[in-house]
């Protein structure tokens, strides 16, 4: 693969400054690996460069505890202690962490879904719901929205625009919300660049009634495969160099299955450094790391010295 071709320091990008300069909470694994890794990207230009980011604790804030998230956003609209929010949190701490390790059985993760879709159905979630999640505000901070976008995030899908660089939002989380959030960052987005979980509604009702689509995308599940089949315009999978954007380790695999030669694999690492066995699992998956709930400001320098 091209990634791991050795590259004349004569053609790295000016990557030096930039570097030593970092705040003290972004954290770069692999030196050499990264700077190799620019060094490619810068060479074949902007033209052969896609971004793929993750939506919930990425492009979005974490918030306490990592809850600031597209489905939790749905259970504040039912309100703090709600049952709604109760049998929610309940599901999700039954199946997550066994998801996350990989070891949730598909038969158990059908389960989970379904339960979430009938919890849906019984306290009647339609499309106003979900419009009114993507706005509610932040119990603890009434003046912030609950989904609040990190900060740098604007400026990357800007800078993107600009040049030319296609950029898509790759989500386990619920796309209904996810793109009326972007709205109301002012962040203008096409429904094709947006791979999420989707609902399908009661045309008289207006309430959700299914998931559009034969399988719901889950942290575990999302890779190449599923975009390939969601880029029906070709703009991600035509990319030979793709700039990635997670909070999980299941993240760093959105693109396997593409055939990209060089990826930059930037992570959200919302862990403790003490843990180190799962922070050094990050640092072996991700090529750069923004440690702790803070801005992304570092990656759109990293983007805009890659493709000056």
């Amino acid at each position: 693969m091209a990634d791991i071709i050795k590259t004349p320091a004569t053609e790295r990008p000016n990557l030096l400054g930039l570097i030593e300069t970092l705040p003290d909470y972004v954290f770069i694994p692999d030196r050499h690996r990264f700077e190799q890794k620019a060094a490619l990207i810068k060479k074949e230009g902007p033209e052969n460069l896609g971004v793929i980011a993750d939506f919930d604790r990425t492009c979005m804030l974490a918030g306490p505890d990592g809850y600031a998230t597209s489905f939790n956003a749905v259970k504040m609209v039912f309100g703090h202690g709600s049952d709604f929010q109760q049998t929610g949190d309940m599901l999700y701490s039954h199946f997550n962490d066994r998801e996350e390790l990989g070891s949730l059985t598909d038969e158990e993760l059908l389960t989970w879904w379904n339960a979430t879709l009938g919890l849906y159905g019984w306290y009647g979630v339609d499309r106003g719901t979900l419009n009114e999640a993507a706005r509610i505000s932040n119990p603890r901070f009434p003046d912030t929205p609950f989904l609040c976008a990190r900060e740098g995030f604007s400026e990357l899908a800007c800078l993107a625009a600009r040049r030319n660089i296609p950029f898509m939002i790759f989500s386990a989380g619920l796309g209904d919300v996810i793109e009326e959030s972007l709205k109301l960052h002012g962040i203008d987005m096409p429904p094709e660049m947006i791979i999420a979980n989707r609902f399908r509604f009661d045309p008289m009702s207006g309430k959700v009634t299914g998931y559009d689509g034969n399988m719901p995308i889950t942290s575990s599940g999302k890779n190449g495969t599923v975009i390939k089949a969601h880029d029906t315009t070709g703009l991600i999978t035509t990319k030979s160099n793709l700039l990635l954007l997670g909070d999980s380790l299941g993240d760093a695999a959105m693109a396997d299955g593409l055939d990209a030669d060089t990826i930059i694999r930037a992570g959200f690492y919302l862990g403790e450094k003490t843990d180190l066995d799962r922070f050094q699992a990050y640092s072996e998956q991700y090529d750069v790391l923004v440690c702790g709930d803070h801005p992304m400001t570092s990656i759109v320098e990293i983007l805009d010295t890659l493709t000056s």
